[in-house]
């Protein structure tokens, strides 16, 4: 006996919504006894509806001995798995029933169109589907061929020729009017991206592939560039490529012009800052300064004390402190 080719649509090893699935089942006697020969009335109920007699029928799988039968199967139609509980129920006149109970699996839904042909062994999927080689390899594709419905593996998809092909082979051969939907199966992860357009624009995904090719920056002859027009909000100005030039020259890393020695400020360039502060401010800024950064002698036997510039080269305030006994004096500094 032939292969029954219904049974290809079982690619996945449990039901899918609004795909063909075979179901395989024993038929029994009261005793258990597996019964051969049974003519099977089997009907079905979609989500607790009245149940309504199955499009096909229960029917004995053939083995060489007696001894092995009494293994049946019923062919459900895409139609009657579009429902979220699937109830079946098969008996016979020598035969007690046997219900079967089916869930079918919601999938994602990774695409879906009209295909441009195909053969037995593939599918030629709508123009632009396939984005890069093996995008839906592993998938489900479930094609509406003529009047058939059949569900397969996809194994190999190029994206020259829009090619899928398929395992096993189909029933039908598909042509240029045949519809399909490509599912992502359970545990699968959604298949790799390769961005072909940002915001439907290919150029911009060319000009990212650019900026990421492992150069840093835009590989090859073209660089990506920017026109930086405000800061902030403060227009920025430019007389020939003076803006360019000082990018170019700060952020050049043989030779940058940020290094520690220009940054760090030294005593003297502090001293300068803090002398050309006119406030209040300023004043006290410049004067601590000059007693961390100077020296003091002080006059035990006056308490005059002196705060001398660096190099003890002037005096640059003085003030005392006395003692009477009773208070401590001290007499406000001169600068």
């Amino acid at each position: 006996m032939a292969e029954l080719t219904a049974f290809r649509n079982n690619a996945l090893p449990y039901p899918v919504y609004g795909a063909p699935w075979v179901q395989v089942f024993p038929l029994q006697d009261t005793t258990g006894e597996l019964i051969t020969g049974a003519t099977c009335d089997s009907e079905i109920s979609k989500n607790g509806d009245t149940a309504v007699d199955c499009t096909n029928e229960g029917t004995e799988i053939v083995f060489d001995t007696a001894t092995n039968k009494g293994a049946y199967y019923l062919v459900l139609t895409a139609t009657e798995m579009t429902a979220d509980i699937v109830v079946v129920t098969i008996h016979s006149a020598t035969s007690t029933a046997t219900t079967i109970v089916l869930f079918p699996r919601k999938l994602v839904t990774l695409a879906s169109g009209t295909s441009q042909g195909g053969a037995a062994g593939y599918i030629t999927l709508a123009a632009s589907t396939v984005a890069f080689d093996d995008q839906f390899n592993g998938c489900l594709c479930v094609a509406t061929i003529d009047t058939n419905v059949e569900a397969r593996i996809l194994q190999d998809c190029a994206q020259s020729n829009q090619q899928c092909t398929v395992t096993p082979e189909w029933n039908v051969n598909p042509d240029s009017d045949d519809t399909y939907v490509i599912y992502l199966p359970e545990g699968m992860q959604v298949p790799q991206s390769d961005v072909t357009a940002v915001s439907k624009d290919a150029t911009a995904a060319n000009n990212l592939e650019l900026m990421y090719d492992g150069t840093g920056y835009a590989g090859g002859t073209t660089k990506l560039q920017t026109d930086l027009t405000q800061i902030l909000a403060h227009t920025l100005t430019n007389t020939g490529t003076q803006m360019a030039d000082a990018f170019e020259k700060m952020f050049d890393v043989a030779s940058p012009v940020l290094v520690a020695s220009t940054v760090m400020l030294t005593a003297q360039s502090i001293w300068d800052l803090a002398s050309a502060i006119t406030t209040d401010f300023g004043t006290l800024l410049e004067r601590t300064y000059q007693i961390l950064n100077n020296k003091m002698s002080i006059t035990d036997s006056t308490g005059a004390i002196d705060l001398r510039a660096i190099g003890d080269g002037s005096s640059l305030a003085t003030w005392g402190i006395t003692d009477n006994d009773t208070l401590t004096i001290k007499t406000e500094g001169s600068w």
